[in-house]
C-alpha cells in the first residue's frame, strides 16, 4: 500500500525515515521535520508494516511535501532505506530516525555547507544525546579535518560521522550501490567505507542539528552484538580488499579494531610483532592506492595513534629486541590495549562529559 502525493518540481533534498513501531516518539521527528526554516523538500516516510499506531497517525497528516509508503509486509530497515532511496528525487538525502528530533535550522544550515564545498559528498553534524524524557544528557562533536582523518577513522572500525543526522549526495550513493543488506545494523558503516575506499570526502558541520534519542527499546541497543559482528566482518572485507587474503587478517582485524584475538593468541611477543608489522604494510598499502597528500599522510598518522598509541608505529623499530622486551615497549605506548582498563575508561570519560547536564538540572531544580 503507497500514499505518494505527487510534485513536478526536482527537490533539492529528500528526508528518509523509516519506521516501525515508533510510537511515542515518532510524532516529536515528524513535528521537528515539517517545522523546518528551509521548506523546499519531500518527506519520504515508508512505514514497515507497524503493529502499532504508527500508520494511522501518519496517513492522518496533511502535509504536499510527504510521501508516505506502506510496505506489505516488514522488510526491515536496510531494504526499507533502499525502497525509500529508490524513490527520492532530491540532489541530497538527509537520513532520519523515527526516535530522533531534527533542530529548526539542519536542513538550512547542512544543505548550505554542501552546495559551498562541492568536493564534499558526505556530511553530519553535531549532536545532543537526550533520553526517553527529552531531557539532554550529552553533547557529541567532533571534527573530519580532511580525506586522511575519514580513510583512518574507517580502518580503526569507526562511524566518521553519525547517521542520524547524516545528508548525503544521492548520485553517490546510487554509484556505490546503495546501503548492503547483509551488513545490518552496520549498514551505514558499511556505506561509509564504500565512499572513503572509492576517495569520496566527508565532513561535520559544526552546528547542532539533531536530538538522538537514547531510550531502552532504541535499535541500535536491541541489536548491539549483530552490530559488532556486522562490523567486524566489514571491516574483514577492508582488509581483503587491500591485502588479499592472509592467515593475519582477523587478527589484524581484531587488533585495529581493539578486539580479542580471534585467532586464539595472546597479542604478545612474536605474534604482537607480526601484527604490528601486517598493520604499517597495510597503512603504506592506503597511502599508496589512495594517493594520500602529505597533508592527509600527517593527520591519517595522527589518528590512529590517538586511537591505538604510538606503539603501533614505533614498536617496529624495535623488532631486534626479544620478545618480551619488545612487548613491554608496545603496551608503554599503547596501554589502550589493556582492554578490560579501556572498558572502564570509556565508562568513566561518558560519565565524565554527563556532568555537565547533571549540574544544570541539578540547578533548576533548586532554583524553583
Amino acid at each position: 500500500m503507497a500514499i505518494i502525493q505527487n510534485k513536478t518540481m526536482k527537490e533539492t533534498v529528500s528526508i528518509l525515515m523509516t519506521v516501525y513501531n515508533g510510537m511515542p516518539y515518532l510524532i516529536e521527528a515528524v513535528e521537528s521535520t515539517l517545522s523546518q526554516t528551509y521548506k523546499d523538500y519531500e518527506f519520504f516516510i515508508i512505514d514497515d508494516a507497524s503493529t502499532d499506531d504508527s500508520f494511522v497517525y501518519l496517513s492522518k497528516l496533511k502535509d504536499s511535501r510527504i510521501r508516505l509508503i506502506k510496505n506489505v509486509e516488514n522488510l526491515g530497515q536496510v531494504k526499507s532505506l533502499n525502497k525509500g532511496l529508490q524513490l527520492c528525487r532530491g540532489t541530497f538525502v538527509a537520513r532520519l530516525d523515527q526516535d530522533d528530533v531534527n533542530l529548526p535550522k539542519r536542513l538550512e544550515e547542512q544543505i548550505s555547507f554542501l552546495k559551498d564545498n562541492p568536493n564534499i559528498s558526505l556530511i553530519c553534524s553535531y549532536e545532543h544525546t537526550i533520553n526517553s524524557r527529552g531531557r539532554k544528557i550529552l553533547d557529541w562533536k567532533k571534527n573530519i579535518e580532511n580525506y586522511g582523518v575519514f580513510i583512518a577513522e574507517i580502518i580503526l572500525g569507526q562511524c566518521p560521522v553519525w547517521h542520524p543526522s547524516v545528508m548525503y549526495r544521492k548520485k553517490v550513493v546510487e554509484k556505490l550501490g546503495y546501503y548492503n543488506t547483509e551488513y545490518g545494523p552496520s549498514e551505514d558503516y558499511d556505506l561509509w567505507t564504500k565512499f572513503a575506499l572509492n576517495r569520496y570526502e566527508a565532513a561535520i558541520v559544526p552546528e547542532f542539528h539533531l536530538l538522538q534519542r537514547e531510550h531502552d527499546a532504541r535499535q541500535s541497543i536491541i541489536s548491539s552484538d549483530k552490530q559488532k559482528h556486522a562490523t567486524f566482518d566489514v571491516h574483514k572485507n577492508i582488509i581483503y580488499d587491500l591485502l588479499g587474503e592472509n592467515s593475519l587478517n582477523s587478527c589484524l582485524s581484531s587488533f585495529l579494531l581493539l578486539k580479542d584475538d580471534l585467532c586464539g593468541k595472546r597479542l604478545i611477543g612474536k605474534h604482537l610483532k607480526e601484527i604490528i608489522n601486517y598493520s604499517v604494510i597495510f597503512f603504506k598499502i592506503i597511502d599508496k592506492t589512495k594517493q594520500l597528500s602529505d597533508n592527509e599522510r600527517r593527520l591519517f598518522k595522527k589518528t590512529i595513534i590517538k586511537r591505538l598509541g604510538y606503539g603501533i608505529y614505533l614498536s617496529g623499530k624495535f623488532n631486534f629486541l626479544p620478545n618480551y622486551l619488545f612487548t613491554f615497549i608496545f603496551y608503554l605506548l599503547s596501554p589502550i590495549y589493556f582492554l578490560k582498563l579501556r572498558k572502564v575508561l570509556a565508562f568513566s570519560y561518558r560519565k565524565f562529559r554527563e556532568i555537565k547536564y547533571l549540574i544544570y538540572f541539578h540547578r533548576l531544580i533548586n532554583s524553583k
